[in-house]
């Protein structure tokens, strides 16, 4: 199958790229291992408050909603890059698919499948809503027939004859003029750090699990009790700027989605007091500068970061931490806590860069050549865009991917002119 670009990754950098390079009348092969397009940017929740905060979130969704216009051969999901080469100016990639277990011609979307699905959190489930295609998809590693048992309650409820058990795996080969990486980028796992104690204390949870409370519920309760919470804390710098536990660098990320948050929760919860700790806040220009100062308004700022982080017999998450304004330790009880959990680079980024032949930074990202265009790489005919180049927000993602279609599609104008 030939193509002018092939584009590794559907998250929302990819799909940017995708739209750019189909907007200039080029065509591409998008390739994502899951079974959907959209990426991290599914887990974004709207954060206006009494007025648009520009988290990105709907821009996000605008352009998951745009490449559903797009042709679906173009599409390659549940697959992988098995093996990559350059020969004669063309990259020739051996392309992996894996099967879904269901026939999407045949698929009406009714959800049956899912309801009788024996397995707790489900074997076979639809992505998420915003993503695209909405066809359920069967998860091999869940799966009880991937474990020898015979159940068949999926395929029995199906009256269309959707359910396809005997699918296997298929390899494309697929050539193309230039390529874009787009693999995305992975958050912070904060058990990793034991004094957070996230996973074992139930009222402290994750930046990403608060986005998708917001997104699916449209507002925030304690897990423990399922309560609004009066008192929240958000601990800012999980897994960033810690190089002797996690993530040396700053995530860039994590004090806008700490402020937009807040705001939006005011917004909801206005009685609920809201508190956030930090080292530096990362604001840099006069939107963002704006943003604190709503904030200071309305929520508490400490610029310390607690040692200490113990239940009490409530529920409640009690924090020690030093006063800088106080010059003492002081211990302030929550009902809730927010570890706004930095970025990691993906552990697809070293596997994709040694298929291309590409470097890898000291924090893990994929090498840029340049500081200045950060889609270049020291092959002129591949690009990166998005998470894997380093730490970004989504609006950021998307306008390198932007640049990285656009890139794309001169480097192939060139290369006819030479022609």
């Amino acid at each position: 199958m030939n193509f002018d670009v092939v584009i590794i990754g559907g998250g929302v950098a990819g799909i940017s790229a995708a739209l750019q390079i189909s907007q200039e009348g080029y065509s591409y092969a998008l390739i994502e291992k899951s079974f959907f397009l959209g990426g991290k940017s599914l887990q974004l929740c709207c954060k206006a408050s009494d007025r648009c905060n520009k988290c990105g979130a709907c821009t996000a969704d605008h352009k998951i909603r745009e490449i559903f216009k797009e042709s679906y051969n173009s599409f390659f999901m549940g697959s992988f890059v098995n093996r990559a080469e350059e020969r004669d100016g063309n990259f020739i990639l051996n392309v992996k698919r894996m099967p879904s277990g269901i026939l999407s011609e045949n698929c009406t979307k009714c959800g049956k499948c899912v309801e009788v699905c024996p397995v707790e959190g489900k074997a076979v489930n639809f992505p998420p809503f915003s993503s695209f295609p909405q066809i359920p998809f069967i998860d091999k590693e869940k799966c009880l027939r991937s474990f020898g048992n015979e159940c068949s309650k999926c395929a029995d409820a199906c009256k269309y004859a959707a359910i396809d058990y005997s699918q296997k795996e298929e390899e494309t080969e697929i050539n193309a003029k230039t390529v874009v990486i787009a693999v995305g980028l992975e958050h912070f796992d904060p058990s990793q750090k034991s004094s957070y104690h996230y996973g074992i204390f139930k009222n402290i949870i994750s930046g990403q699990e608060l986005e998708e409370k917001i997104r699916k519920e449209g507002v925030i309760v304690r897990p423990s009790d399922g309560e609004h919470p009066s008192s929240i804390a958000f601990i800012q710098c999980a897994g960033s700027r810690d190089p002797k536990n996690a993530n040396p660098y700053c995530s860039q990320i994590c004090c806008l989605f700490a402020m937009r948050s807040s705001l939006h929760i005011k917004e909801d919860l206005p009685d609920t007091r809201i508190k956030i700790f930090y080292m530096d806040l990362q604001a840099d220009c006069k939107e963002e500068m704006e943003i604190v100062e709503r904030c200071k308004k309305s929520i508490e700022f400490e610029r310390s970061m607690p040692g200490v982080i113990v239940e009490k017999e409530d529920g409640r998450i009690g924090l020690t931490y030093e006063s800088l304004e106080k010059g003492k330790n002081i211990e302030e009880d929550f009902d809730l806590v927010v570890l706004s959990t930095g970025i990691a680079p993906s552990s697809s980024n070293r596997e994709i860069a040694e298929l291309f032949g590409l470097e890898i930074d000291e924090a893990g990202f994929i090498k840029k050549l340049s500081p200045i265009d950060k889609t270049r790489t020291k092959n002129e005919k591949i690009f990166i865009a998005g998470g894997c180049e380093g730490p970004k927000n989504a609006v950021s993602s998307i306008m390198q991917g932007i640049a990285a279609g656009r890139n794309a599609v001169t480097a192939i104008k060139r290369e006819n002119k030479v022609a």
